[in-house]
């Protein structure tokens, strides 16, 4: 009943507001000092418990032991006014006190206790974030094209997938567990409840060949399943052009071209690369954009996109600005939301999984540094934005194809009267182990992040209208934490 009472608990913590936690790296880092915390409070439960738990024992053994001597002759026990005695004061009185002691025993309300101030009164990981970190997993292996045999091999272990999660991916990983388990199994029957889910699976895609192929191997072992018996009948009543009539998948988050988005993500994979005629007159150089100083310490300019123009300035960003951002930025860090340029405006979305806050950095002398160093790297100025966005993207963490102009939409914003976002400057404030990069998949062009660089790029022709080449989203992090700004 305690236990039971514990799990309770732990529901109630659920029905608290998300955090994402698995986004952000502070979050996780939260969550285990939580889980540290909780841990010290079990085992001071469980050494509790055993010691009542041992008492207990100690009780039964005794008693046993005088029920395994009457049993011998039970007249002749009984003859022992002493054996009288000791059975009418365990029923009378000690049973009484034993039941007395569970009943107000409190080992499990000091833990409970002390659980609460972690699980009730602070925001706890919630079902939200449990799905949502599933859903991670589902996007890396969407994006990266992970075979499942090799996530099920531990690739990236501790993955539980999600009911929203495709069919198609959910089909995967049950045969997976099919091919897996099969060789363990006892008989054919073990395998009954994978094919059943298998089959529901395959049913809700219209799978044909597969259902008939699953239900007819069900019922060999079962001939009256009557799971297997409804999908094969079914699947045998389709027309024989079922499968031309099913609408094809179209992505509509984010209003790209099944196109587009197939060449993001093989962006993300470094399978498409920038053609020999994009890369032919690349270059690297020193550039102190005629300003005398910088003559003496030029900035290391690579020029990674001509036609239009991207480069990267390498080591511009150092390691104690870096500290400094994240100080600021830590205690007001929350999930970002989407931009004006999105039909989400404003709301969190699974289009941008990260957490950031925006940081103030006029008359704060180590922040104006850095902006005059933007004002010199890209000769524009920023005298009209007064703050800088940091953002922390974690397992899973992505920013879908997007444009960060607005284009003919300008007017349709806040920032109508400010103008429209002629430029990036973007920061890295951190290596990210595996994914994470930048893609351009109009461009073929992907832009791994490296920590103390900035990327540069002109979301705007001369003209003032949008360059559609622009184009760019944030590559799912697999492993690492990635920070830019």
């Amino acid at each position: 009943m305690q236990f039971t009472a514990f799990l309770v608990l732990l529901a109630i913590a659920l029905a608290q507001s998300s955090k994402d936690y698995h986004y952000s790296l502070r979050h996780l880092k939260e969550a285990y000092q939580k889980e540290a915390d909780l841990l010290n409070y079990l085992k001071e439960y469980n050494s509790e418990f055993q010691r009542h738990l041992d008492k207990i024992k100690k009780d039964i053994r005794k008693i046993k032991s005088e029920h395994e001597i009457a049993e011998k002759d039970v007249d002749n026990y009984f003859r022992n006014p002493f054996n009288s005695f000791h059975i009418i004061k365990r029923i009378f009185v000690d049973y009484k006190e034993f039941h007395q002691e569970i009943s107000e025993n409190k080992i499990f309300e000091n833990f409970k206790h002390e659980a609460n101030k972690i699980i009730i009164t602070e925001e706890y990981p919630t079902d939200e974030d449990l799905l949502s970190s599933a859903m991670s997993i589902a996007r890396i292996q969407e994006t990266y094209n992970i075979q499942t045999s090799e996530l099920a091999s531990g690739l990236i272990a501790g993955v539980k997938i999600a009911d929203s999660m495709s069919w198609k991916r959910t089909q995967e990983w049950m045969k997976e567990a099919l091919t897996k388990f099969y060789p363990k199994l006892k008989s054919d029957t073990d395998s009954i409840d994978i094919l059943e889910q298998m089959a529901n699976i395959t049913v809700n895609i219209r799978d044909v060949e597969t259902t008939l192929n699953i239900t007819e191997t069900i019922l060999k072992v079962q001939p009256d399943n009557l799971v297997a018996r409804s999908a094969n009948v079914l699947m045998k009543s389709l027309p024989n052009n079922f499968k031309e009539m099913i609408p094809k998948h179209e992505n509509k988050s984010n209003r790209l071209t099944p196109e587009t988005f197939r060449t993001y993500e093989a962006v993300c994979r470094d399978e498409i690369k920038q053609t020999p005629q994009q890369t032919k007159d690349l270059f690297c150089s020193y550039a102190s954009n005629d300003n005398p100083f910088l003559k003496l310490a030029p900035f290391k300019l690579e020029v990674i996109s001509l036609e239009p123009n991207i480069v990267i300035y390498h080591d511009v960003l150092y390691n104690s600005e870096i500290d400094f951002f994240k100080t600021k930025a830590l205690p007001f860090i929350t999930r970002s939301k989407t931009g004006a340029t999105s039909v989400t405006y404003g709301r969190t979305s699974d289009l941008r999984t990260s957490h950031g806050t925006f940081v103030h950095y006029k008359g704060v002398p180590q922040l104006e540094n850095l902006i005059k160093r933007v004002e010199d790297m890209t000769r524009l100025s920023i005298e009209g934005i007064p703050q800088v966005q940091v953002s922390n993207y974690g397992m899973g963490g992505h920013y879908g194809p997007h444009y960060d102009c607005f284009g003919d939409k300008l007017s349709q914003t806040p920032y109508n009267e400010e103008g429209d976002r002629i430029s990036t400057a973007m920061f890295y404030a951190s290596d990210v182990e595996f994914g994470g990069s930048t893609a351009f998949p109009k461009l073929r062009l992907n832009v791994k992040p490296r920590k103390g660089s900035m990327v540069f790029w002109y979301n705007l022709h001369t003209s003032g209208k949008k360059d559609f080449r622009s184009l760019h989203a944030g590559c799912p992090v697999i492993k690492g934490s990635k920070w830019s700004m």
